[in-house]
């Protein structure tokens, strides 16, 4: 499986600079032993675009509950094959 991140935006709101710093360091790898858990075709080819909306990162939390937090919405996203909006997941 191939997947290609061309740009990746994160805006961390309360979050220390090396926190940040050290669970962006990490991600792809992350995102990689995550990704080659799902059976073959179980994530989408072709997303455009995803937007995973804000986190809750649990007070004090350190760079890899971050870090995993992070690749949990990107992966429940390109799982689904569409952007995971948290706001819809109670239907309207």
């Amino acid at each position: 499986m191939r997947i290609e991140i061309d740009r990746l935006e994160i805006a961390l709101d309360g979050v220390s600079a090396q926190v940040a710093e050290h669970a962006v360091a990490g991600l792809e790898g992350e995102l990689r032993r995550r990704l080659a858990s799902l059976p073959l075709g179980a994530a989408a080819t072709a997303v455009p675009q995803l937007a995973v909306g804000p986190l809750d990162l649990p007070p004090n939390a350190d760079a890899a509950a971050l870090r995993a937090l992070i690749a949990e919405r990107l992966l429940g996203a390109l799982v689904r094959g569409q952007p995971e909006d948290p706001q819809e997941e109670g239907g309207a």
